[in-house]
């Protein structure tokens, strides 16, 4: 994408030389404003929380399950926060992104520890959860529940 928009660099702010080095190096999300390929935020945003994936990981093995679910549950409570807090849930530059992506990326890390452990039913992980999973999606899109809390509770049958 970046290739077809070539030609407009330097033409508009959005389309600066600096955003373009940004977006190659994908750090546009949480440390420039919106530029280039606008949908690409995501991208950076999972980018930066690959980079730390390994200390989560590192980090999650070596605690208790008590503290794993009280860790998903603050960072279940994290990301619905933000949210309400910035007035939308569609944050997509800033720093704020990561306050978006991180709890998600991290809540799944934990739910696998968890699952791995035995410590989650054994259903979860079966054909009959994505049912479930689809029914509750369903319903919480109904009610309104913020997307952020449903990215980390949809993690589970995962």
């Amino acid at each position: 994408m970046l290739v077809v928009l070539l030609p407009l660099l330097d033409t508009r702010p959005d389309f600066s030389s600096d955003g373009l080095l940004s977006s190659l190096l994908l750090i546009q999300s949480p440390w420039h404003s919106i530029c280039w390929n606008y949908a690409s935020w995501s991208i950076s945003a999972e980018w930066h929380c690959y980079l730390l994936f390994p200390i989560f990981v590192i980090n999650c093995r070596t605690r208790s399950n008590k503290v794993l679910l009280v860790t998903l549950a603050v960072w279940a409570g994290v990301v619905s926060l933000t949210g309400l807090i910035l007035g939308s849930e569609n944050i997509s530059n800033g720093i704020a992104v990561l306050l978006r992506c991180l709890p998600e990326f991290i809540s799944g890390i934990v739910l696998c520890f968890l699952l791995k452990r035995g410590c989650l039913p054994k259903w979860i992980s079966h054909d009959s959860a994505i049912c479930l999973s689809a029914t509750m999606l369903f319903i919480f899109e109904w009610i309104h529940v913020p997307d952020g809390l449903m990215v980390c509770l949809f993690s589970l049958p995962g």
